[in-house]
């Protein structure tokens, strides 16, 4: 499995938390995430990572990329990077909409939709929504709680066990 993501997966995988996480879930994990990488970014750092022969990839990606073009950029990266990708399954964890940061709120649905529309093109692929409470998230509205580590670790886990 090889996870790709950004500042909040970074955040999940603390200490190693998140990859612990899934190698206790009997899975072979590598990656992790790295503060402001969007779509693009992402791509590129699995390139570096892959064999492109995985059982599992989780992209965690988005929130940088909720721009006025951020839809079709993520599109034009994702679509030739899914088909790229040899994975089994292909985990999308969505981007938060529940807050207005970064006016996610705002553009976070268009952000979504794209990850839903690229993965019901593809059998094996699935967007695991990614809605935090209030309380799991620090003052600026994006990053991440102690509990909020915890929280998205389990959405990743969770998205990863329905493959």
């Amino acid at each position: 499995m090889v996870v790709v993501g950004d500042s909040l997966t970074e955040q999940a995988d603390e200490d190693g938390r998140l990859i612990q996480t899934l190698e206790g879930a009997g899975y072979e994990a590598e990656g992790g995430g790295v503060s402001g990488l969007d779509f693009a970014g992402g791509y590129e750092r699995w390139r570096e990572l892959s064999d492109r022969d995985v059982d599992v990839l989780v992209v965690a990606l988005g929130t940088n990329d909720a721009e006025d073009d951020g839809p079709e950029r993520v599109r034009s990266v994702l679509t030739p990077w899914l088909e790229e990708a040899q994975a089994a399954c292909v985990v999308l964890v969505g981007v938060n909409e529940t807050t207005e940061a970064w006016e996610l709120d705002v553009r976070g649905p268009a952000i979504n939709a794209v990850l839903a529309d690229v993965a019901a093109g593809r059998g094996d692929a699935h967007v695991q929504r990614w809605a935090p409470a209030s309380n799991l998230l620090t003052d600026d509205g994006i990053h991440l709680t102690d509990a909020g580590r915890a929280a998205y670790r389990r959405v990743i886990l969770e998205g990863v066990l329905r493959c």
